[in-house]
Order: structure tokens, then C-alpha cells, then sequence
């Protein structure tokens, strides 16, 4: 290629200064997840995740023993599905562990400082 059409070239492409970003993209790239809590322990959760966790906390606290998945469904009055796809998630992202085979093993790795109010 001759340096006259690399340069005439250049000038078609944006340059990085030109590009512009919507704020998902601005938030990818600084490493931030839009709608999320910042926790201090550098986990972050949604406003839903931390409602489950608020009350796994508070059922564990009451009860003396972890909530078992059809005591989420009734306090959130949800489908088994979608209580069973929220543990998932929390356990995926390290909010909660579990004990393979045990029920009612949920237990929360979050501080409690770090939970919203529990309502």
C-alpha cells in the first residue's frame, strides 16, 4: 500500500478521541456493572440479590437454620424456578456457599454490615 492511500485510509477510520460510548459501554470499561450495590468486601449484588440475602440472613438469625428454597418462594411469592435460579446465581458470584446433598446448608459470605435493610 502507498503512504498516500494509508493516509487518505486513516482519515476513515474514528479515531479514539471521535468514538462515543453509551454508558453501558462507559461503565464496561471501567470495570463497574451498571444497577449494581457496592459492597465493601468488593462483592456486588442487585437490589433483588441483596433483598434474598437480607433475608437468608435474617431467617438464619430467627430460625437458627438456613431457609429452605420453598420459604424464599413464599416470602417472595415467586415460582420454585426463579427461587432456585437466585440461589444459583448467589452461589455463582460467591455471595453464598452450600453444602452438595445437605438441605437448608445456605450460608451467607457477605458481612452484615453489608446487606441492605431487610424488608
Amino acid at each position: 500500500m502507498r503512504v498516500a492511500d494509508r493516509d487518505r485510509l486513516a482519515g476513515l477510520q474514528p479515531q479514539p478521541h471521535q468514538l462515543r460510548l453509551n454508558s453501558f459501554a462507559k461503565a464496561v470499561l471501567m470495570n463497574h456493572t451498571p444497577d449494581a450495590c457496592h459492597v465493601p468486601s468488593s462483592r456486588r449484588f442487585t437490589e433483588k440479590q441483596g433483598q434474598y440475602l437480607a433475608f437468608i440472613h435474617a431467617y438464619t438469625r430467627i430460625n437458627k437454620r438456613s431457609p429452605a428454597e420453598a420459604d424464599m418462594q413464599r416470602h417472595f411469592r415467586v415460582t420454585p424456578p426463579s427461587v432456585h435460579q437466585m440461589v444459583l446465581t448467589l452461589e455463582r458470584q460467591g455471595l453464598i456457599e452450600r453444602t452438595p446433598g445437605q438441605a437448608r446448608s445456605i450460608k451467607i459470605l457477605v458481612k452484615p454490615a453489608a446487606l441492605p435493610v431487610f424488608e
